[in-house]
């Protein structure tokens, strides 16, 4: 899978995880702290993480 592809495809699922939450905070009101960690802090520490490595390119050094 192509670097462009894999960065495309983690915006995209973190996207939709972001704007399913803010569905679910605009249905059901305010969530509590537990529910938080519980349910949407994995979901969001995944894609993040998938974002990171998308944009990290380790072959490339900064020239002096």
């Amino acid at each position: 899978m192509e670097r462009r592809v894999f960065r495309m495809i983690c915006l995209l699922g973190f996207t939709s995880i972001a704007v399913s939450h803010l569905v679910e905070l605009m249905l059901s009101g305010p969530a509590t702290l537990n529910s938080f960690l519980i349910e949407w802090l994995p979901l969001y520490a995944v894609w993040g993480i998938q974002l990171g490595i998308s944009w990290w390119q380790p072959n490339q050094h900064q020239s002096d």
